[in-house]
């Protein structure tokens, strides 16, 4: 089977923060063409209006909209929270399957959570909001806490006063959710500090959710290796030798130097909002 039959998955990520994520899924499910485009030319969406986030989601998928999509992954927290409704009405227009990631990858921490409170680090693929939605769902009074920590920059002394927090909190906190790809690297050391409480990586807990939607979508019977493509809206260098080291690949394995759009397109994802970032269709 040639690549051009490869059914096509999308995967929009925020600043390389779900790095880790198209190889993992890759590792799961067969028969794809993974693309990972991480926005990484713009502010956090976190920062952004509603309408602004939602538009650069819109423009980012217009950007690969001729490889063919036979589904979308928001894996962005915030993306997700300005962008859904919209992305949703693309989507449909198109029939192109819509993924929710941040939703998603909280499922398993409603799986998994025993007791106390839930800390969550470096939210962008899986936010403390997400997290919280799902466990109030499941009908679980676990108290949510983001924990402010910049995980690109720590050093030594960061990790031993990481280390420290989470000795000091075994009693009050029993899972800790680690919400990027870059947060995954503090695993062993909450292992160390805390050995009983839980640990979820979300790009990891997002990975299982996905390749088991998309193996219902399609069997794997007679299906090719997944390949990955790699491309960011803007590839200076700094962000290829971040987004390849977090990936575990060669720099120059990260393809691309993407200019978004002058405005939206006249196809499935051109959807009219209004000055809140909800849709008018």
């Amino acid at each position: 089977m040639s690549s051009s039959s490869q059914q096509t998955l999308v995967i929009l990520d925020e600043r390389g923060a779900a790095a880790r994520l198209p190889s993992q899924i890759a590792s799961l499910v067969q028969g794809y063409r993974i693309i990972h485009l991480s926005d990484t030319r713009h502010a956090p969406y976190g920062t952004l209006s509603r309408v602004s986030a939602a538009r650069l989601v819109l423009l980012c998928l217009d950007l690969v909209r001729g490889y063919g999509i036979s589904a979308v992954l928001l894996a962005s927290a915030a993306a997700s929270r300005a962008a859904l409704p919209a992305v949703r009405i693309g989507c449909a227009r198109a029939g192109i399957a819509l993924h929710e990631g941040a939703s998603l990858a909280a499922r398993e921490v409603v799986r998994r959570h025993r007791f106390g409170d839930v800390a969550v680090l470096g939210g962008e693929i899986m936010d403390e909001r997400a997290v919280a939605e799902a466990l109030a769902e499941a009908g679980l009074s676990a108290r949510t806490r983001a924990v402010s920590l910049d995980l690109a920059s720590l050093g030594e002394a960061g990790k031993d006063a990481l280390g420290r927090l989470v000795e000091a909190q075994r009693a009050q906190v029993g899972t800790y959710v680690l919400g990027s790809s870059e947060a995954a690297r503090v695993a062993d050391l909450i292992r160390r500090s805390d050995p009983d409480a839980v640990i979820v990586e979300a790009d990891a807990a997002l990975a299982a959710e996905v390749a088991l939607a998309l193996e219902a979508e399609a069997a794997a019977a007679g299906k090719t290796a997944s390949t990955v493509i790699r491309c960011v809206t803007e590839a200076s260098e700094h962000w290829q030798e971040r987004i390849a080291e977090l990936a575990g690949v060669p720099p120059d394995a990260v393809a691309g130097r993407w200019v978004m759009p002058a405005g939206p397109s006249e196809g499935p994802f051109a959807v009219a909002m209004d000055e809140d970032g909800d849709p008018l269709d």
